[in-house]
């Protein structure tokens, strides 16, 4: 599903957990790309990521996550989420693997949240992996999804059905409110209660949630606010936000329906 990554790393637990779960998530054979975004003038750090060797010597443990086989990279942005939707948009990647923000409150709205900023400033999709993945990583077994039939809903679907056919996982679907009338013939839990809440007790029952992102401007998010950033702020389990429109992808997962039922 996935062939060419991109894995956001600092040398720290969150990119550990950010190249433990691209491990999971990509197949054998996939391009992994292991990239330290500089944005402050910071002497001791840079000259740690000065070159790959230097990169390698910190990176090593990240390196043996990825199956010993990932490429290193070291750019210079003015922010980190610039920095990775630059090599994203070069490389033509189809994923960004990042580890949960560890901003809370005031240092979260002062300094940004790059997990956010990665989301709306990228067109591909993006996995978010919770604190301490790398300690204990886990298979795919059961893959859930964020389904409400809108078009952003289609994409989320299109995306958890490919990757759960490539990795023979279960599939499941999760929708806050009413039954669909149109269920894509998906196995859905119906819940009651605010979305952010029944997808959060959701992701607790799945090993990967994947949901959609309408990925709408500063301002808008501000005011409406958005699921998908709050699942990506708290992740209970791997969360994976698809893009906004792949229609690539939705063809890909209508045609394998189709082989299915022939």
């Amino acid at each position: 599903m996935y062939t060419n990554v991109i894995i956001g790393v600092d040398g720290e637990q969150g990119g550990r957990d950010a190249a433990a779960l691209a491990a999971v998530l990509a197949p054998p054979g996939a391009r992994l790309s292991l990239v330290y975004v500089s944005t402050t003038p910071n002497a001791e750090l840079e000259e740690e990521f000065a070159d790959e060797d230097a990169l390698a010597g910190v990176l090593q443990t990240e390196l043996e996550l990825c199956r010993g086989d990932a490429s290193l990279a070291r750019v210079t942005a003015l922010s980190i989420a610039a920095g990775l939707a630059d090599v994203t948009q070069q490389r033509q990647a189809d994923l960004i693997v990042l580890g949960a923000s560890h901003r809370h409150g005031l240092t979260r709205l002062f300094a940004g949240d790059h997990v956010i900023a990665v989301i709306h400033q990228t067109s591909c999709a993006v996995a978010v992996a919770p604190a301490g993945f790398a300690t204990a990583p886990r298979t795919l077994a059961r893959i859930g999804v964020a389904y409400d039939g809108s078009p952003e809903g289609e994409v989320a679907l299109a995306h958890a059905g490919l990757l759960a056919a490539e990795q023979h996982s279960d599939l499941i679907g999760c929708h806050a409110g009413q039954p669909l009338v149109d269920d894509e013939g998906l196995e859905i839990q119906y819940t009651d209660g605010p979305p952010r809440k029944a997808l959060g007790e959701f992701s607790r029952g799945v090993d990967l949630l994947v949901c959609g992102s309408r990925r709408n401007g500063p301002v808008r998010r501000i005011v409406l606010g958005s699921t998908s950033e709050t699942l990506a702020r708290h992740p209970r389990t791997p969360l994976l936000v698809a893009p906004s429109s792949d229609s690539a992808t939705v063809d890909r997962w209508h045609a394998q329906q189709h082989a299915a039922t022939t």
